[in-house]
């Protein structure tokens, strides 16, 4: 049973890697959490480039000065989170976080910086906590 999930998973990975690329203007970052439980937790998140952010400051500055705000499509906010779940995907395939699999506890899609958060099926090990330190500073 367990190997037919990964089988999917995997297809599902490698069909949806091919059309779901970050932005030319951002990057991904996997940052890790693992608590004294043993619960392992995960974020990944886009973050704009430098040239990208002073782009969206002008932007936001110029709506404060009362131009009206474009609002975000569904779609936008769909390609969004396929994004995010793929570049999750494939983290957690290259890193090995989460052995048996992972759901996901929190989205926030909107914004310059969207995220997604998840939690694996898993619980850690020494092996893990040496592996994989707390890289996330909020949660």
């Amino acid at each position: 049973m367990t190997r037919y999930f990964f089988y999917a998973l995997a297809i599902l990975f490698f069909c949806g890697c091919s059309s779901t690329k970050p932005p030319k203007n951002s990057e991904t970052q996997f940052t890790t959490r693992i608590t004294s439980s043993g619960l392992k937790h995960f974020q990944i998140q886009l973050l704009p480039l430098e040239t990208e952010l002073r782009t969206i400051d002008t932007r936001n500055t110029r709506r404060r000065n009362g131009a009206p705000n474009a609002p975000t499509s569904e779609r936008s906010t769909r390609r969004t989170e396929s994004i995010l779940v793929a570049q999750a995907n494939m983290k957690i395939a290259e890193t090995g976080y989460c052995k048996e699999g992972y759901w996901l506890l929190d989205k926030n899609l909107f914004g310059h910086s969207p995220l997604l958060r998840g939690e694996c099926n898993d619980l850690a090990t020494n092996i893990d906590r040496t592996q994989f330190p707390d890289t996330i500073l909020r949660w």
